[in-house]
């Protein structure tokens, strides 16, 4: 019987100078599967969305910090890491 998984997105800043949650669901998608199978699926979320509010600067900031992506069904059930740091 064929099941519907979802796999999801999740973005956690690493060092961020202001005080932001753990982790963020940024990007999700949802794939049919036969018993089995496999498939690819692609997430996408603009660098923006690493962006907090700098209240000072009354401005979007993207801090020049890594930022470790968690993909899964769920943000404990994390099957695959990456880093990445925007602009290096």
């Amino acid at each position: 019987v064929a099941a519907i998984e979802t796999v999801q997105l999740y973005v956690a800043p690493q060092g961020s100078s202001v005080l932001r949650a753990p982790s963020d669901l940024r990007a999700f998608a949802q794939a049919e599967l036969a018993p089995g199978a496999t498939e690819t699926v692609t997430l996408r979320f603009p660098v923006r969305d690493l962006a907090y509010w700098d209240v000072g600067a009354e401005a979007w900031v993207v801090e020049a910090i890594d930022y470790e992506l968690r993909v899964g069904r769920d943000a404990v059930d994390v099957r695959v890491t990456s880093v990445i740091r925007p602009g290096a």
